[in-house]
């Protein structure tokens, strides 16, 4: 997990290379704006997702609020 933050206004940059045929990226932001960031060479499944929120879980006091956004169906689902 990387964390990460910038000044007021500044959008933070991350300095590596990301395509989408290679990478694989999770985040999550606080509301102070922390921002929280896994990435991964293959697609995240279930357990992946788990994971990170159960990390994500050690770091952040309180209650999570999950925005699931651009996330294909998966294979499961039949779609």
């Amino acid at each position: 997990m990387v964390r990460t933050w910038a000044p007021v206004g500044e959008t933070p940059i991350l300095r590596c290379k990301l395509t989408r045929d290679h990478y694989s990226v999770i985040s999550a932001i606080t509301p102070t704006g922390e921002l929280y960031l896994t990435m991964r060479t293959k697609a995240f499944d279930s357990a992946g997702i788990i994971a990170f929120l159960d990390q994500l879980q050690q770091h952040i006091d309180g209650k999570l609020l999950i925005i699931w956004d651009g996330a294909p169906d998966s294979p499961e689902q039949g779609h």
